[in-house]
């Protein structure tokens, strides 16, 4: 790589020669300012690193979608850019290492937090510098997509000329051929239908970064930090200490960037700083004895708990896979022309194919995480975060976080250790009795699980990779394995209440977004299922719609159903867990058969030509039992779907009355025309604002593509800052889900604000914190359960949308008699509704009634072990 990054600083000095010398403007130079503070060395870098980063992370095997490469090309160079600004504003930067030192070390502060000190201070010390900081910000205007693509296109242009591998081949007669080969090239392939460009890697560049170790080629965006983030004081100050962050990911919504600056203005936003900054100031360190099992593992190129096989190229001859084939059919002499069986084949076929396409980037992914834990093995670090639109928390640092996998969870540990005490050692074991999958039972029956299996606990603990292996049998095996390396260290001392422990212990919610839906709803039924409600042993939501499918399948059985016969026995918890977890974020019919066909494949008992009718089958069944069970969750959610496609139907009352005018002078106009001229002005995004104050605004629109020329091809953009439609479907299926998670993301930062004088992580509805921790934190997480849904939520939000969307209005044209049918079901006086006069309606006349609430007292979760266990 050294040599394409020499290589490519020279193709651009000939490029800005051949500029100069013909009296043209150089080409990348977009912006003056910009070619200032970047010169071609450092170009070149962005280049080189950027590409094989968006390669190495891609979907696309060995490659990336262009247009893509070509955005995140541009937008490296941009925040290059910005970057170095702030680093030619020396005192601050000074300032802010001493600040940072300095409050570590000084006793003086010891009444206030470390994230109290620096806060305080950053806030006094960037006024002093913030004409530097405004001239920086103003000279940097975010770029728009179309600059960041040529930019893009124009730095890969220099990488497909320049970067070069050689291969060799050995010959028949013993002589050894060479040849230089682009290291990039550029193709097509078919997505969704659709013809894309892509680049791709030489197949030789694709194994050696395969060989060779992580850090010659990693280079992730973000990493965790070596000191305290930088607390939160705006939505571009904050984490790092120069590389610019955003407080929210916005997925350029310009919509969404100008409500947070709104908040931040009206202070809205001060909690979810706090918030943000508690889960920032929490301390890390890798969990060495984790961390040398990995590395062994990785050594011996052998597939074993989440690490993948060294070599990738799956063997892909059909010949051995006829005999596995024919196993599932009788002996008959045409079977081998069976078009069932060719049918079968290719499905196999497919499924090797996919394999081999993954395994490259599953050994990328890993190889990150480990290189990363190697770089911080003896550091103590933190990872800054901040928020999705939703509100929803997420570490900055991408490749390794608690957020990521089994490997990335088991690989991290708190820094801070305390002292078990009885209490910690009880949570201990319940935490190691959760990780190995022994999780529906009660509290007490988890510890006494733990206790018996000390012995595979202690062989898991000192003979990882050739004991009896019990560790493996998880579905998390890695942080199995730490908490019964930790649990064995602490049996093992002299006395084990005492020992000081640093394994985080998770509590988690039973299905939190039913959880959420059940307070909603008063749902005393729903809420006895996902624990809301004491109770001696926790309630199992999933088991309890598996035992409904069961029966709906027993009866289709007996009525001679086929499919129901060869299902009948087989409905486990399993098959209908991510379905059940997934329907309350919006999950659609496709989606649900498309999770239960994968469990039905893992089980092995439906013939792989069966697969797609069962999974159909058995997704109706499960959606219809979730119906029943769960009805005041249906309600509720039916409610939200219907106000987010009212809204994103409505017009703004000045833009109605311009439109009436217009037809009133042009009377002419066909009712198609007169739909046509609505469907345009169709712009109105579902907007609402969360409990803690942070306003979402959905980002869902029907973009219109725009053609833009790049050095290397004409490319297809859809830009987000052009006015474009509000996606009605999109707006209305996206919104149930989404309030749903920024009620979750309340939830925890409620819980975050309330653990101020503990260690607190979460990972959205799982909260972690020390053993010794668990019982306060129990106590905070409930209690901030119960302020949040003892406000009034939905009637909040139904007052919200009709002060926001005061005046607004629907075009008739935009009510389909469907949508009539069912709101007039849902309560809405249709008949007089739809005798106002006029080419439009009043919104507020259409939004249905709240659904009735049930009689669930939600101080109960006070008082509910299984809330969160």
């Amino acid at each position: 790589m050294w040599q394409w990054w020499h290589d490519l600083v020279r193709w651009f000095d000939q490029c800005d020669l051949d500029a100069t010398n013909k009296g043209h403007k150089p080409q990348l130079a977009l912006d003056m300012n910009f070619r200032r503070v970047l010169d071609n060395s450092l170009l070149a870098k962005v280049a080189v690193v950027e590409v094989i980063r968006e390669m190495t992370n891609s979907t696309i095997t060995d490659g990336a979608k262009s247009i893509g490469l070509f955005i995140a090309l541009g937008k490296s160079i941009e925040n290059e850019w910005y970057a170095q600004s702030v680093k030619s504003i020396p005192e601050l930067n000074k300032k802010l290492l001493h600040t940072i030192k300095s409050s570590q070390q000084d006793g003086s502060d010891s009444h206030r937090s470390l994230d109290q000190v620096v806060r305080q201070l950053w806030k006094s010390e960037i006024v002093k510098y913030d004409g530097d900081l405004a001239a920086v910000q103003g000279e940097h205007k975010d770029w728009t997509i179309n600059q960041r693509a040529k930019a893009g296109a124009m730095l890969m242009k220099g990488l497909l000329e320049t970067a070069k591998i050689t291969r060799s081949q050995v010959l028949a007669d013993g002589s050894i051929y060479k040849e230089e080969q682009p290291a990039f090239y550029q193709t097509t392939q078919y997505f969704d239908g659709k013809r894309v460009g892509v680049t791709k890697l030489n197949e030789a560049v694709a194994e050696r970064l395969d060989r060779d170790p992580a850090n010659v080629t990693l280079h992730p965006r973000y990493l965790p930090m070596i000191s305290p983030p930088l607390p939160w004081t705006g939505p571009k100050n904050g984490a790092y200490l120069v590389h610019p962050a955003p407080f929210m990911r916005t997925k350029d919504s310009p919509e969404q960037h100008l409500h947070v600056l709104e908040a931040h203005r009206s202070q809205s936003l001060d909690n979810i700083y706090q918030a943000l900054d508690k889960l920032g100031q929490t301390a890390w360190k890798i969990n060495r004895p984790i961390f040398d099992v990995m590395a062994v593992v990785w050594n011996s190129g052998k597939e074993l708990a989440g690490i993948p096989v060294c070599d990738p190229h799956v063997n892909l001859n059909l010949s051995g896979l006829q005999s596995k084939v024919f196993e599932q059919h009788s002996a008959d002499d045409d079977c081998q022309e069976s078009p069932r069986l060719e049918g079968e084949k290719k499905e196999i076929y497919r499924s090797l194919l996919a394999t081999r396409r993954s395994a490259y980037g599953q050994r990328c992914s890993v190889n990150y995480q480990l290189e990363i834990a190697r770089a911080y093995l003896n550091e103590t670090f933190y990872f800054p975060h901040n928020v999705d639109f939703r509100g929803r928390a997420y570490p900055l640092p991408a490749n390794l976080n608690h957020i990521g996998d089994d490997i990335s969870r088991g690989l991290l540990t708190f820094a801070e250790r305390k002292e078990l005490g009885e209490r910690g050692l009880f949570w201990l074991k319940v935490h190691l009795a959760n990780k190995a999958g022994f999780d529906k039972a009660s509290l007490e029956e988890r510890q006494a699980f733990t206790e018996e299996h000390l012995d595979d606990i202690y062989d898991s603990a000192d003979r990882p990779l050739d004991g009896s292996g019990w560790w493996l049998k998880s579905e998390d095996p890695w942080q199995t394995l730490a908490a019964c390396i930790e649990l064995t260290e602490a049996l093992r001392s002299s006395e084990p209440t005492q020992y000081k422990s640093h394994l985080p212990v998770h509590q988690d919610g039973s299905c939190n977004g039913l959880q959420h839906y059940a307070a909603l709803g008063g749902d005393v039924e729903g809420g006895r299922e996902v624990n809301l409600i004491p109770g001696d042993r926790p309630g199992d939501v999933y088991s309890k719609v598996a035992a409904e499918v069961n029966k709906l399948v027993n009866q289709d059985a007996e009525n001679g159903h086929d499919i129901a016969k060869a299902l009948k026995g087989h409905i486990k918890r399993k098959v209908v867990k991510q379905t059940v977890m997934t329907t309350v974020y919006g999950v659609t019919f496709v989606g649900a058969r498309e999770q239960i066909r994968r469990q039905l494949k893992d089980l092995g008992v439906i013939p792989v030509p069966n697969l797609y009718i069962s999974a159909a089958y058995v997704a109706t069944l499960v959606l219809r039992s979730i119906g029943e069970v769960f009805r005041g969750a249906v309600a509720i959610q039916r409610w939200l779907t219907y106000v987010a496609r009212l809204v994103a139907k409505s017009i703004p009352p000045e833009r109605a009355l311009l439109l009436t005018k217009t037809d009133g002078s042009v009377k002419a106009a066909s009712a198609s025309v007169q739909k046509a001229n609505d469907e345009v002005e169709l712009m109105t995004s579902m907007t609402w604002t969360t409990p803690l104050g942070l306003v979402v605004c959905q980002p869902y629109r029907t973009q219109n593509r725009t053609q833009i020329s790049t050095v290397l091809q004409t490319v297809y953009i859809a830009d987000p800052f052009e006015p474009a439609q509000a996606d009605s479907r999109g707006q209305a299926s996206a919104f149930p889900p989404n309030f749903i998670h920024s009620l979750d993301a309340t939830h925890m930062m409620l819980t975050a604000l309330a653990c101020k004088d503990i260690t607190f992580a979460s990972v959205h509805d799982s909260y972690w914190t020390h053993a010794a921790d668990v019982d306060i934190m129990n106590v905070k997480l409930r209690e901030a359960f119960v302020r949040l849904h003892t406000a009034k939520i939905l009637e909040n939000l139904a007052d919200e949308t009709l002060h926001r969307y005061s005046g607004y209005k629907i075009p008739r044209t935009a009510l389909s008699p469907k949508m009539l049918s069912d709101l007039k079901v849902m309560g809405v006086n249709i008949e007089k509704v739809t005798d106002q006069e006029g080419r439009y309606i009043n919104l507020s006349s259409l939004i249905p009634p709240l659904p009735p609430k049930g009689n669930l007292d939600i101080a109960s979760v006070l008082n509910s072990r299984y809330f969160f266990a």
